[in-house]
């Protein structure tokens, strides 16, 4: 470069385009390792991770709903044998009468005959 383009640039004067000069930039061109922001390589990794993490709480999500649909018929059935425990513990029995509530299984058929 000769001495007096030297100068103007030292100086903060740039030569105009139409002088066909020479014009500094205005910022300094970083190197490749100080850029910041993401590749599209990290970016779908990134993506694919997400995905994976995604899914498998989708899975667990449907798993923890079958099982508590399963414990609400475990505790609606055992709420309804208690209560026939608790039916048959408060019933008379004796040894020459029972209550009526201790006749469970037992039934009565009638027989209807049609005459001609």
């Amino acid at each position: 470069m000769n001495q007096t383009l030297t100068a103007k640039i030292n100086r903060g004067s740039a030569l105009s385009p139409s002088s066909g000069g020479w014009i500094p930039p205005t910022e300094e061109r970083s190197s490749i390792t100080e850029q910041s922001g993401f590749t599209l390589l990290e970016a779908v990794i990134a993506l694919l991770i997400m995905l994976i993490v995604a899914l498998g709480s989708a899975s667990l999500f449907s798993f923890s709903i079958y099982n508590n649909s399963g414990g609400t018929d475990r505790a609606t059935s055992l709420a309804i044998a208690q209560q026939a425990l608790e039916r048959l513990r408060s019933a008379q029995f004796n040894s020459t009468t029972t209550d009526a509530v201790l006749n469970g299984g037992t039934t009565r058929q009638r027989t209807l005959r049609v005459l001609r």
